[in-house]
């Protein structure tokens, strides 16, 4: 195989910095302007040499993600569906046992890390702050307020 292609080069370099989804190095050629026979061959070669896998991509981005900054279940979902991966696949790693995400427990260490800043304020301005906060990475509202009453109380 040829293996000094344009193509095949610049993903070898977008693969240093992280792991990455096929369809996410289909979409760096693409805008690199390499020839669509050159990307599938490039895609190819990178899945035959193990390069490319989107189930390991998966895991890893989900673990990544759990344990920097816990996000719901509902936004990891959305986050995998942008960087391409397969709906089975998907379903799999976020339904996986021994990766279970726990969004109420993961709601409830992020305001645990927040406790500090939040302490300060009445009741309603801690609800509208940390529901926001919550809120925005995804959580519903029943797991915000079972997470709210969970570490300040009702």
């Amino acid at each position: 195989m040829e293996e000094n292609n344009k193509g095949y080069l610049l993903a070898l370099r977008y693969l240093r910095f992280r792991l990455r989804s096929i369809a996410e190095i289909q979409t760096y050629l693409v805008k690199k302007r390499i020839p669509q026979e050159e990307i599938e061959k490039t895609i190819t070669q990178l899945l035959q040499q193990k390069f490319l896998d989107d189930k390991r991509f998966a895991l890893s981005w989900v673990n990544a993600r759990q344990h920097a900054k816990p996000k719901s279940m509902w936004l990891l979902k959305r986050e995998l569906q942008q960087k391409g991966i397969a709906e089975d696949i998907m379903e799999n790693v976020l339904t996986n046992p021994d990766e279970k995400i726990d969004d109420a427990a993961n709601a409830k260490t992020l305001l645990e890390r927040k406790k500090e800043q939040f302490n300060n304020f009445s009741r309603e301005v801690l609800c509208r702050r940390a529901g926001g906060y919550l809120g925005r990475r995804g959580f519903s509202a029943n797991v915000i307020k079972e997470a709210i009453d969970a570490v300040f109380g009702k």
